[in-house]
């Protein structure tokens, strides 16, 4: 039994040093993108569409944006460079990488150790506190999928939905709405108490618009939640012969030197980001 722990604790060591050093490289691609653009076409580097893709195409791997700063994916005039790299480039390799690389190393261990991984490490990658918590429920829901049904397309195409209407379907309505030039007259700076409520009561049409869209985003989760807790007992994680006895699966899962690492580095990063 000790051996077996012991391989079990190298071989989860193993995927966090693997998903550490893949950390790196994206950092290491992020500085020298950025920089290097910076140094070798200024001119580029100060085209908002250019700055934007290079931020969002960084940011797939990553798991949020370079400069993780929502206005200016919303008020970005780049709908398509939306639709093709969050809507469909960005789900198709996070959920190979956080699902169908990570559960077909994991899943020998038991299916509860496959999504709660998952989701784990999909969380911390985002690398902020904002997005932590929900993206280890959405983490989580499509680890589960992929464990039950072995078909990374599910999780794929349900993730390509939750992007398309966070960030796609947003931006359309954001536009539509006539908010766009009130919100940059507001994050500007340059503006007055009297002139922000004058805009801001010119487009109460556009301000309903997005609460009848986030009503029925709230609709959803409430439907979801309801679900969860009416079918709750249905939804079992199967152990394996495999799987570390009770506790131990802790210390044997996560307390090794590369998934500590992993998890460390990470935490460090979102502490950075609420400091910062």
């Amino acid at each position: 039994m000790e051996t077996t722990m012991e391989t079990t604790r190298k071989h989860f060591s193993q995927l966090g040093w693997m998903y550490f050093l893949g950390t790196l490289i994206v950092f290491g691609v992020q500085a020298a993108s950025v920089y290097g653009l910076r140094a070798l076409a200024p001119e580029l580097a100060e085209n908002t569409t250019v700055s934007f893709l290079v931020a969002m195409i960084l940011g797939i791997v990553k798991g949020s944006m370079v400069s993780n700063n929502l206005l200016q994916i919303v008020t970005s005039n780049n709908i398509w460079a939306n639709i093709i790299v969050v809507g469909i480039l960005a789900p198709i390799i996070e959920e190979y990488v956080f699902r169908k690389l990570l559960i077909d190393r994991t899943i020998k261990y038991g299916e509860g150790i496959a999504v709660l991984t998952s989701a784990l490490m999909f969380a911390l990658f985002h690398g902020n506190l904002n997005q932590f918590a929900y993206a280890f429920v959405i983490g989580a829901v499509f680890a589960f999928v992929y464990v039950k049904t072995g078909d990374i397309r599910y999780s794929i195409g349900m993730h390509m939905l939750i992007n398309f209407m966070g960030s796609v379907l947003t931006l359309v309505l954001f536009k539509i709405s006539g908010l766009e030039d009130w919100v940059n007259l507001i994050s500007s700076g340059n503006v007055d108490y009297m002139t922000m409520m004058d805009g801001l009561f010119q487009n109460m049409g556009g301000l309903l618009i997005f609460d009848f869209y986030a009503l029925g985003l709230l609709a959803l989760v409430i439907i979801g939640i309801v679900m969860f807790v009416r079918y709750k007992k249905r939804i079992c994680l199967v152990p394996t012969a495999n799987s570390a006895p009770k506790g131990m699966r802790f210390c044997t899962y996560f307390l090794n030197a590369g998934m500590m690492l992993f998890i460390l580095f990470w935490l460090v990063q979102i502490v950075l980001q609420i400091v910062m």
